[in-house]
């Protein structure tokens, strides 16, 4: 199942790989971009790939992530502004963070 979403996602070009580091992600319609997945070793590797998908976005990039993750740091250090939080079915807390893409 995982390696098959994985592979759909290199069919449609939304899948990102680094030495180190993968993302995937979906491109909407509106042109903003979803980020479902990311992964980083570090050495820089994540905000390289954060920068990519801002190259590729039209408008912004958004994505979900726990609360309780240490990722929301990295995001907000990143620019990322928290537009939401709420509860899942089973109880998680999800922060909402959108990052606009800068039209220099």
């Amino acid at each position: 199942m995982v390696f098959q979403t994985l592979y759909d996602s290199y069919k449609r070009n939304e899948l990102i790989m680094l030495d180190g580091a993968f993302a995937r992600y979906r491109k909407k319609k509106d042109g903003s971009i979803v980020l479902y997945e990311i992964f980083s070793n570090g050495n820089g590797q994540g905000r390289k790939i954060i920068d990519m998908l801002l190259e590729r976005t039209d408008t912004y990039v958004m994505l979900k992530c726990p609360e309780t993750e240490e990722a929301n740091n990295f995001y907000h250090h990143l620019g990322f502004v928290c537009i939401d939080k709420y509860v899942t079915k089973n109880g998680t807390v999800l922060k909402v963070w959108r990052k606009e893409k800068c039209l220099d």
